[in-house]
C-alpha cells in the first residue's frame, strides 16, 4: 500500500509493470486522485471494441469518438455519488435496490425519484428496478403519448425483425440471380448450384462443409423469379429460413407455396417502418436517460476499469476472461491464436508493429453468412513457423463463435522461442543447401539440353561440309587433350589436399580424450546457435503490445510485456496423444544395428566438423589442445 496524495492505495505487478489495483469501490471513488502516470490506458476508442458500444456511448460525453481519463473519472465520480455502497459497482449486476441510492446527495435523489417513476410507469409495487423495466416502461408509456406502435406481427415483430435481418442479404442475392436467369435462361446452370459444384466437396465430411454449403444460392435459380416457401431451401440456411416462414410468410401469405420478389418488398417496407418507429421512442424517452445511464454503468464500469486502469483481463490466468481488444481466436498450422485484433487502418500499423518484437501474421476474414469482411492480426507465441506465409488460408472465430474464413496477407517475422531459435541456424543452412543442390541441378539440366542441341547441330554441319568438319575436329582434339590434362593435374592436387586435411583431421580427433570431444562438440554448437539464441532471448523479453495498440487508436502509458511465460499462454498448440500407430504407408524402418551405425556416423561427423571449425579458428588452446 501506497498514499499517493490523500488516499492509500494498493499496487501490484502486472506483466512486468507496477500497477494501482482496483479493488474496492473507495478505490473508484478516488480515481480522480491518482496520478495519470500510474494510468495504464489514457485513451481508447469508443468503438470497435468487445463491449457494449452502448456503455461506452455514455462515457464518451463528448462524443468524439474516444473514451478519455477525464470520461472515466467522471463517470466514477457520478456513480460512487448515486450509491450509498460504491462497492456495488464491483458486482457488474444491471439492477439495483431504490434503497441503494444515496438520498443525500442530488445525483442519488435524481435517481431514486426516476426509479420510482419508472416502475410506476409499469404498475410494479416492487423495490429493484433493472434496464428491462426501463424498456417496457418506454413501450407502455412514451409510445402511447407520442404515436401509435407500429407492429406488423403483433408480440412476435422484434423476433420476426432478427429473423428476417439473418436472411436478408441472401435472398436479395436469390432474386437477383433469378433476374439474370430471366435475362438469359442459358446463364441459369452458372448462377444456380449444381451436381458438378457438389462434386468438389462431396469427398469431404460434408457436415465440416457448412461455409461452402452456405455459399450455394438460398434455393434453385429459376426464370420466375418465385422463392419456394415448401421444401428446395439450401440446407445450411433452412433453419433460418424456416423462423422467418413462421414468423412472417405463413402470417402475411398463408397456404403459398412461394414468394414473389413484390411480397418480399412489401415484408421489408413492414420492418422499415417498425425500426423507424422504433428509433423514435428512443428519442423520446429523454427523462429516463440518466436511469439507464446508470444501470449500463453499474453493470459495466468495473470491466472497464479492469481493461483501462489496469490491464487485469489481459493478464487475467481465467481462460474466460479476455481483454476489450481481444477480438476471438485463429486457428492456423495446427494451433490456436488468442492474442487478436480487429485492424482498423493497416497504414498506421506498418511503421508500429515491428516495435512491438511480435511474430504477427495479419489476416483478411470473409463471413459469406454475415456477407461482412474485417482485418485481423494475430499474435503467434509458440509452434514453428515454417509453414505460415503469405496465401495460408485459416479460421476465425469471433467472441460470438461467429466463423469467418481467414488468409494471411502480411507476416511479421520476429522469433518465437528459444528452441526455434537454437535450431534456426541449421535450418537455413539446411535451406540454403539444398536451394545451391537444385540451382547447380538446373544448371546442369540446362547445359544438358544445350550440349545436346549443339551436337545435333553440328552433326547437321558435318553432313552438309566434311571436310572442313574433320579439320575443325583435330583442332579441338588437340585443345581438349591439353585442357583435360590441366584438369586431372587440378583433381589430383585438390585429391591431395582433402586428403591430408582428413588426415590430419581424424588424428587430431583420435587424439583427443573423451571430455575434449564433448567441449569441443558443445563448443562449435555454442558457436553456431549461441548467437541466434541471444538475439532471440533479448527479443522476446522485450516483447510489448502497445505498438499494436497505439496503432490501433489507442493511448498506452505504459510497457505491455508478454514474456516467455506469459507468451506460452496465448497460442495453444496441438499435443497428440502418445499411441503406436499402424501406418500402411508408413517409411519401412531400420534395424536397430543400422540406427546405431548411421548415429555413430552422424556423431562422428559432427565432431569432425567441430574439431576442425576450433583448429582453423585456433580455438583449441581454451580446451588445452
Amino acid at each position: 500500500m501506497a498514499k499517493i496524495g490523500s488516499y492509500n492505495w494498493n499496487f501490484c505487478t502486472v506483466g512486468g509493470v507496477t500497477r494501482v489495483k482496483i479493488e474496492t469501490g473507495e478505490d473508484i471513488r478516488h480515481l480522480g486522485e491518482l496520478d495519470r502516470k500510474l494510468w495504464t490506458v489514457l485513451s481508447c476508442p469508443a468503438n470497435g471494441l468487445e463491449f457494449d458500444d452502448k456503455t461506452l456511448s455514455f462515457i464518451d460525453t463528448d462524443a468524439d469518438g474516444k473514451i478519455r481519463v477525464n470520461e472515466v473519472i467522471a463517470a466514477a465520480q457520478w456513480l460512487t455519488a448515486s450509491l450509498r455502497n460504491p462497492d456495488l459497482i464491483l458486482q457488474g449486476s444491471d439492477s439495483v435496490s431504490l434503497a441503494d441510492f444515496n438520498q443525500d446527495t442530488e445525483e442519488g435523489k435524481q435517481l431514486w425519484n426516476n426509479a420510482k417513476e419508472i416502475l410506476g410507469c409499469i404498475k410494479e409495487s416492487k423495490d429493484v428496478i433493472s434496464l428491462s423495466d426501463i424498456g417496457r416502461c418506454a413501450s407502455l408509456s412514451d409510445v402511447k403519448e407520442t404515436t401509435a406502435p407500429v407492429l406488423p406481427w403483433g408480440d412476435n415483430t422484434e423476433a420476426a425483425l432478427k429473423a428476417c435481418e439473418a436472411i436478408k442479404g441472401k435472398v436479395a442475392d436469390y432474386f437477383v440471380r433469378c433476374k439474370m436467369a430471366a435475362f438469359d435462361e442459358g446463364c441459369t446452370a452458372a448462377l444456380d448450384f449444381t451436381a458438378e459444384k457438389i462434386k468438389g466437396i462431396s469427398d469431404k465430411n460434408l457436415s465440416l462443409c457448412s461455409d461452402e454449403i452456405a455459399g450455394f444460392p438460398l434455393a434453385h435459380i429459376t426464370p420466375n423469379q418465385l422463392l419456394p416457401l415448401v421444401g428446395g431451401i439450401n440446407p445450411a440456411w433452412e433453419e433460418r429460413f424456416d423462423a422467418v416462414k413462421r414468423l412472417v410468410f405463413d402470417v402475411d401469405y398463408p397456404g403459398q407455396t412461394a414468394l414473389s420478389l413484390q411480397q418480399w418488398d412489401e415484408v421489408l417496407a413492414k420492418l422499415d417502418a417498425y425500426t423507424t418507429w422504433k428509433k423514435a421512442q428512443v428519442r423520446v424517452i429523454p427523462k429516463y436517460e440518466p436511469m439507464e445511464k446508470f444501470l449500463y454503468l453499474l453493470r459495466d464500469f468495473y470491466a472497464l476499469l479492469n481493461n483501462f486502469v489496469i490491464l487485469a483481463n489481459f493478464y487475467s490466468k481465467d481462460k474466460g476472461l479476455k481483454a476489450i481488444f481481444q477480438a476471438g481466436t485463429l486457428y492456423v498450422d495446427q494451433r490456436s491464436c488468442d492474442l487478436c485484433l480487429k485492424v482498423t487502418d493497416m497504414s498506421k500499423h506498418a511503421g508500429m508493429v515491428e516495435l512491438s518484437g511480435l511474430f504477427l501474421i495479419y489476416c483478411e476474414c470473409t463471413s459469406k453468412v454475415r456477407n461482412e469482411k474485417m482485418t485481423i492480426v494475430a499474435a503467434v507465441t509458440r509452434g514453428d513457423v515454417a509453414n505460415l506465409r503469405v496465401g495460408k488460408n485459416a479460421i476465425f472465430y469471433d467472441r460470438q463463435l461467429q466463423e469467418w474464413d481467414a488468409t494471411v496477407v502480411k507476416v511479421i517475422d520476429n522469433p518465437i522461442s528459444l528452441e526455434q531459435a537454437f535450431w534456426s541456424p541449421y535450418r537455413k543452412m539446411s535451406n540454403f543447401v539444398s536451394e545451391q543442390i537444385s540451382k547447380i541441378a538446373a544448371e546442369k539440366d540446362n547445359k544438358v539440353l544445350t550440349d545436346m542441341t549443339g551436337k545435333i547441330d553440328e552433326g547437321v554441319k558435318t553432313v552438309a561440309n566434311p571436310e572442313k568438319d574433320k579439320m575443325n575436329s583435330k583442332t579441338q582434339q588437340a585443345f581438349d587433350i591439353a585442357k583435360f590434362c590441366g584438369i586431372f593435374a587440378a583433381i589430383g592436387m585438390a585429391i591431395g589436399y582433402i586428403g591430408s586435411f582428413f588426415t590430419s583431421l581424424f588424428k587430431g580427433i583420435f587424439a583427443l580424450n573423451w571430455w575434449q570431444l564433448l567441449l569441443a562438440l558443445c563448443a562449435i554448437i555454442l558457436i553456431i546457435s549461441g548467437p541466434s539464441v541471444f538475439l532471440a532471448w533479448s527479443k522476446l523479453r522485450k516483447r510489448n503490445l502497445s505498438p499494436i495498440l497505439n496503432a490501433n487508436g489507442w493511448a498506452i502509458n505504459s510497457k505491455v510485456s508478454i514474456n516467455i511465460p506469459f507468451g506460452m499462454t496465448l497460442t495453444g498448440v496441438c499435443n497428440l496423444p502418445k499411441f503406436k500407430a499402424n501406418d500402411p504407408f508408413a517409411k519401412k524402418g531400420l534395424s536397430w544395428q543400422m540406427r546405431l551405425l548411421l548415429w555413430c556416423l552422424v556423431l562422428l561427423i559432427v565432431v569432425g566438423t567441430a574439431y576442425g571449425v576450433l583448429y582453423y579458428m585456433d580455438m583449441l588452446g581454451c580446451i588445452g589442445l
